[in-house]
Formats: structure tokens, sequence, C-alpha cells
């Protein structure tokens, strides 16, 4: 059935969707799957819509936070990471940074509201920070020359 993201495999309807390009860079997987444990259409309908609506609002959410925590470049997720972590009034810390405290500061936060998992992982300091290689230096240097000569007017101007 097109539109309603639902299959039927022996007697239970399963949800299927495929995650949209524009909301790749904050869901992780690029299939949501799983069975709705009902063999009714009509209910599996019903709540193949209130499962759409909540992830189309998740990803907006997530998108308008700046939140990609599901980008492929390690740096970027991990600059996201600590602007959830900053977000959420937090100093950015790794996981074994965090003293018993701050754990449970964090801990409370993600009790009390509703954040999908990679921003759990996020708040609780699990996206490792990246490690750079020479390789990602020289990279970095080229694109900060390239930056600096932009904005000069011209490299012979004396």
């Amino acid at each position: 059935m097109w539109g309603t993201h639902l299959k039927q495999k022996g007697r239970w309807w399963h949800y299927y969707r495929s995650v949209p390009r524009e909301f790749a860079d904050v869901e992780r997987k690029p299939l949501i799957s799983f069975s709705l444990k009902t063999g009714d259409f009509t209910e599996a309908k019903r709540m193949a819509a209130a499962i759409s609506a909540r992830l189309e609002q998740d990803w907006q959410d997530a998108k308008a936070r700046g939140v990609s925590l599901c980008a492929q470049d390690q740096a970027e997720r991990y600059r996201a990471a600590a602007a959830v972590q900053r977000q959420f009034g937090f100093t950015p810390k790794p996981a074994a940074d965090l003293t018993d405290a701050e754990l449970l500061e964090r801990l409370r936060v993600l009790i009390t509201g509703e954040q999908n998992p990679p921003e759990q992982g996020a708040v609780l300091g699990l996206v490792a920070e990246p490690e750079f290689s020479l390789s990602d230096a020289f990279d970095r240097f080229w694109d900060y020359i390239k930056a600096a000569r932009l904005v000069e007017l011209s490299d012979d101007s004396e």
C-alpha cells in the first residue's frame, strides 16, 4: 500500500519506511521497520499514521536544532554531540570523564525529556572525540589557506 508504510508478513502487519534524504543526517538507519503486532488492517493503518507523524516531527525537531548526530564525518558528529550537551546546559565531556554527580544530573534530564537515541548518547557523552591523522591536519591546513586567500584582495597587491 502506497503511503501507508505497511507490509503484511504472515498474519502480522509491519511498518516499513525509508528515511527521506532530507533527514539522512539525523536518522542513523536508512530503513525503519518493525512489527505492529496486529492482523487488523484498519488498526495497522491507524498505528502507521501515528508513527509516521511522530517520526516526521522528531526528524524536523532534530533538523531545527541542527542535530547531525548520524553524520558520516566523525568530527561533525562530535561537534553536534557537543552542541546537544551545551543545549541542555552541560559542559561537553566524554562519558569516561563524567563524575557520578554529573552522570546522575544527565540521567535526570534524559528521564524527564523525550530525546531520540542519538541525542541520549550525546547527552551521556557516548560520542567519541575524533582522532585526527596527519592527512586530516594537512586537509585542514589547505582549507584554512584557501579561506585566508579569499579574504585578501589579491596575492600580488604589494
